[in-house]
């Protein structure tokens, strides 16, 4: 305050002039004191009935059970991202794309935290992503977070294939609980298979990749050949001779960047595979090797696979479920070879993006075959009409159809009216199930016959009273009077 002497000196220089200046300041901050002190008491008086109502009120959340909770929390929490953001650590935390696990779920509140490290399986699964200069902090998190999965079996992926050597250390005190473990080798491969050799016996599913040419292959990596309960294995440009497995208990396998020859090389030593994925490299020299496996029941191809030849060389006697690649006439006529010579008793097809003529050519050829899926069928009207007008006159194609699904349909007008004659001859012949899947994305809006539309969803309306489940997503409405959505609302 102006006017004021300084407190600093010595109170036998102030003048009796600044003495009372004092005191009157004095009188002021203690009037100020007494104030606030009242205006303190005035708000813990307004605060006592708003602490009493909260603490009375019923919120729903907090009424349930705990064991509620937790359950809620296993359907809940996803996989949790650790890790530094360098380029070998794609998500970082903190961010959108990273995967916070149960983090979020316990900071909520004190019943949601207790909850949250009660249950040892929602910390078990986890993404790792580390580079060097990101290793101190992922290594402090990794030491809180793995123990609260106490005793549980560990879902460990690490996608940083740089940090691989930094990470084990840190993982192997747990390679007991391995469950399911996933990383890729870059150059030079540096794996500390000391770590886990002969400690993984509850390994039921790995997935390595090989990020390195095939010249940089110094030797085998052979951390894996002891895990007794292995029975999934997915492989990426690996082959036989760079990774030791016990390949003769394995049950599911994906090999993905082989050539064919070198996956027919390792399928001959799984005598016990029940579901075979592949994605391989471009067509090679196959020599004529053949294999047989007669546990074998799913069989898939990637999408866009130019090895379906593969197939001249397999037996699969027990085959039931069957996923094809894009089709050309030519690769279809391995399939239908392989039908010929085989005759498995298939019972579910899925067919990528190929021609109508090439689709049927492959559905005649497995008369067996109750449930279809055609993934991205043929984008023309032309084509459509022309499957449905099959399966609606050639009473020997699919005689055993009980499901049909066409997902996704894009930029086509379907039409209707064949599709409500071959439902109407198909659900007398037993078919129970159709999905339509329709993407409103068509560059154009083509003429529209409005009186046979109406016609045939009058129809569908038929089928569906009598019991015919279908599945109509995605249908453009048609007319101010005719919408698709009143009968098969998403």
């Amino acid at each position: 305050m102006d006017g004021i002497p300084e407190l600093s000196r010595s109170p036998s220089f102030f003048s009796p002039k600044d003495a009372a200046q004092l005191r009157e300041r004095l009188a002021e901050i203690d009037a100020e004191i007494l104030e606030l002190q009242a205006r303190l008491v005035c708000l813990a008086t307004a605060r006592k009935p708003i602490v009493h109502s909260l603490k009375s009120a019923s919120f729903p959340v907090v009424s349930i059970p705990p064991e509620i909770i937790a359950e809620i929390f296993l359907h809940y929490v996803d996989s949790a991202h650790i890790g530094g953001t360098g380029s070998g650590a794609p998500y970082a935390p903190g961010t959108r794309a990273g995967g916070f696990g149960p983090l979020i779920l316990a900071s909520v509140c004190r019943a949601w935290r207790a909850v949250a490290i009660s249950l040892p399986s929602i910390w078990s699964t986890v993404q790792l992503y580390a580079v060097p200069d990101t290793i101190s902090p992922t290594e402090k998190l990794l030491q809180c977070w793995l123990p609260r999965a106490a005793s549980h079996s560990l879902d460990i992926q690490i996608g940083s294939p740089s940090g691989l050597d930094l990470l084990m250390p840190l993982i192997s005190p747990y390679s007991l609980q391995l469950r399911s473990f996933s990383c890729g080798f870059d150059t030079p491969i540096s794996f500390p298979e000391v770590l886990i050799r002969g400690r993984i016996p509850s390994l039921r599913r790995l997935e390595v990749s090989l990020e390195v040419t095939r010249e940089e292959v110094i030797a085998p990596v052979t951390a894996f050949f002891d895990a007794p309960a292995l029975r999934d294995v997915h492989l990426i440009d690996f082959t036989f001779a760079w990774i030791l497995l016990p390949w003769g208990q394995l049950t599911n396998f994906e090999c993905s960047g082989q050539t064919a020859a070198e996956c027919l090389e390792m399928l001959q030593y799984t005598p016990l595979l029940e579901a075979l994925t592949v994605d391989l490299s471009p067509p090679d020299n196959l020599s004529a090797v053949a294999v047989r496996l007669d546990r074998l029941h799913t069989l898939k191809f990637s999408k866009y696979q130019e090895s379906i030849h593969l197939i001249d060389h397999l037996t699969l006697p027990l085959l039931t479920h069957l996923e094809l690649p894009v089709l050309t006439q030519q690769s279809a006529s391995h399939l239908v070879g392989f039908f010929a010579r085989t005759a498995p008793s298939l019972d579910s097809v899925a067919i990528c993006d190929t021609p109508a003529y090439t689709t049927l050519a492959c559905l005649h050829a497995m008369p067996t075959v109750s449930a279809v899926r055609l993934t991205d069928p043929p984008g023309t009207p032309r084509e459509f009409s022309e499957i449905f007008d099959a399966l609606t006159h050639d009473a020997g194609l699919l005689p055993n159809l009980k499901s049909l699904s066409l997902s996704p349909c894009s930029g086509v007008e379907i039409p209707y009216a064949s599709l409500a004659d071959m439902l109407t001859m198909r659900r007398r012949a037993h078919l129970t199930l159709f999905e339509l899947n329709c993407e409103e994305d068509r560059p154009f809006e083509p003429p529209i016959d409005v009186v046979e539309v109406q016609r045939s969803l009058e129809i569908l309306e038929v089928l569906a009273t009598g019991g015919l489940n279908m599945k109509i997503r995605g249908l453009q409405k048609l007319s101010g009077s005719v919408d698709p959505w009143a009968l098969c609302p998403r």
